[in-house]
């Protein structure tokens, strides 16, 4: 019982840090695509693109710090009945 739920558990912070991974690269790609060949971006696009990803970043860690009370709660319960029995 506690192996699944470790597996679970690190399958959910696994899925939390391949999303983080995805999004960067995403917009990585997508930011190089927009960009034509020998102009510069200009000051407004760049910022606009890194508010867009510190954004993206916070939702990341969100998800994320939601991802690690789970884990904790599971920590604790596992714990509990462990010791109980």
């Amino acid at each position: 019982m506690r192996a699944r739920r470790g597996i679970l558990v690190a399958g959910f912070v696994g899925l939390a840090i391949g999303l983080g991974l995805w999004a960067t690269t995403t917009l990585a790609k997508e930011a190089a695509s927009k960009t034509p060949s020998g102009k510069e971006p200009s000051l407004a696009q760049v910022e606009s693109k890194l508010d867009q990803i510190l954004a993206n970043q916070q939702t990341i860690l969100g998800r994320f710090d939601a991802v690690m009370e789970e884990l904790r709660i599971v920590k604790v319960r596992a714990t509990q009945r462990g010791g109980g029995s």
